[in-house]
């Protein structure tokens, strides 16, 4: 296997890291949503 440039391993690391972040904020979102859902009235101020 041969070593990949260092530009290709750096995009490679950078996907990496922004699609856990967007995993991260969507199921923090989902779970709000799931929240107020259940909970229909016991909205914050």
């Amino acid at each position: 296997m041969a070593p990949c440039p260092a530009g290709l391993g750096n995009q490679w690391l950078v996907l990496l890291k922004d699609t856990a972040l967007v995993s991260l904020i969507s199921v923090n979102d989902l779970m709000l949503q799931t929240k107020k859902h259940r909970h229909p009235h016991s909205g914050t101020l």
